[in-house]
């Protein structure tokens, strides 16, 4: 029984720490006027430690992952995947495809 119990408790801390650890950033771009009123909207994440990059849904057509302290990280999927962000503040948004109105993306961290 008392194997059973630490096994859990074990199992349990785990399992915490794995989804704790795991921090999303997400954005969307709707389609304006050519250079004049595209909307962004993204939720800005506080990171308290680097993070890197895991992996990324959507944005085929690349991507910016902005903070106000640095200069936005911007390039296609797999040139950002395995790149370290620094703590701070960040936000995410996506080209917008040709012929689309608007893209969506989710940047997985580690």
């Amino acid at each position: 029984m008392k194997k059973r119990i630490v096994g859990l408790a074990g199992m349990m801390i785990v399992l915490s720490t794995a989804w704790c650890g795991a921090t999303e950033l997400k954005g969307t771009q709707i389609k304006g006027t050519p250079g004049h009123d595209a909307q962004i909207v993204s939720a800005t994440v506080k990171l308290a430690k680097s993070a890197k990059v895991d992996r990324i849904e959507g944005g085929k057509e690349g991507l910016c992952i902005q903070s106000p302290a640095e200069q936005p990280l911007c390039g296609a999927p797999f040139e950002l995947i395995g790149k370290t962000l620094k703590p701070g503040s960040y936000a995410v948004y996506p080209n917008i495809p040709e012929g689309k109105e608007r893209a969506s993306v989710t940047v997985h961290l580690k």
